[in-house]
């Protein structure tokens, strides 16, 4: 069973994906925070990580860079959600790692279409 890792800081949507997720097969972790990501990634050992670009404390692009550095997810597809990321934020965060890009709002079926993809890639 794929293990999933969300970060996201909008409580409503982080439910929501984990619930689709869950139901979907998968085993998931949630974060509401960067800080909290790292934390989870090194306990949890994702497969694949899907986060928020913006959040309080770290950004996208250093939350990418953070979990390749400490947690030894260099390899760990990172599947980046947002509806406001500005151009730079998103260049800089696939430069960091990320692999793809999803705009708020989307269908779950959207989402799960891209998890399958990223999980068949590793």
């Amino acid at each position: 069973m794929p293990r999933i890792l969300i970060v996201d800081d909008q409580p409503d949507l982080l439910e929501m994906i984990r619930a689709g997720l869950s139901l979907s097969g998968y085993k998931v972790c949630a974060a509401t925070d960067g800080t909290a990501a790292v934390y989870a990634a090194a306990n949890f050992a994702p497969d694949l990580v899907i986060m928020d670009v913006n959040m309080p404390g770290l950004s996208g692009a250093a939350l990418c860079a953070r979990l390749r550095q400490a947690t030894g997810c260099d390899k760990v597809p990172v599947l980046l959600i947002s509806a406001m990321a500005t151009p730079d934020e998103l260049q800089a965060s696939l430069q960091a790692g990320a692999r793809e890009y999803l705009r708020k709002p989307f269908e779950l079926g959207q989402l799960l279409q891209r998890v399958e993809v990223l999980l068949s890639q590793v």
